[in-house]
């Protein structure tokens, strides 16, 4: 899915959406640190594309990796809506989500592809 109009945000392992979903103030503050974690990181891999529509994701968990695929998966999405890179992530705007296990220097390797415009057709 990489190719020129792609964005690849690295992330860490984001903590599982079920610590973060209740009210449970040790899964509010693991929420937190991987917040601040992610900002720190995406701020060094100077990250300013952004997509404006629709959009494809592919979402690739390291192997070392515990946490189930799924719980991680809207900790991660919620957090793009966060620094906008996506404008959201409902089927208005996701057309595909892809989630692997692969390589991901951070823990998780986000690759964003617009589907919109000149795009379109090249979006599975």
């Amino acid at each position: 899915m990489d190719d020129s109009t792609s964005i690849t945000i690295d992330l860490p392992a984001p903590p599982s959406v079920n610590q973060t979903r209740r009210i449970d103030w040790a899964g509010q503050a693991k929420r937190k640190q991987w917040i601040t974690r992610a900002d720190w990181i995406v701020m060094r891999q100077r990250v300013g594309r952004k997509i404006a529509g629709r959009f494809e994701v592919q979402i690739i968990f390291a192997e070392k990796t515990r946490i189930d695929p799924d719980n991680g998966l809207k900790v991660v999405l919620d957090y793009l809506r966060r620094i906008e890179a996506i404008p959201g992530d409902s089927f208005k705007f996701v057309k595909r989500i892809i989630v692997e296990q692969g390589e991901a220097p951070e823990g998780v390797r986000v690759v964003l592809k617009p589907c919109g415009g000149d795009a379109q057709a090249k979006c599975g």
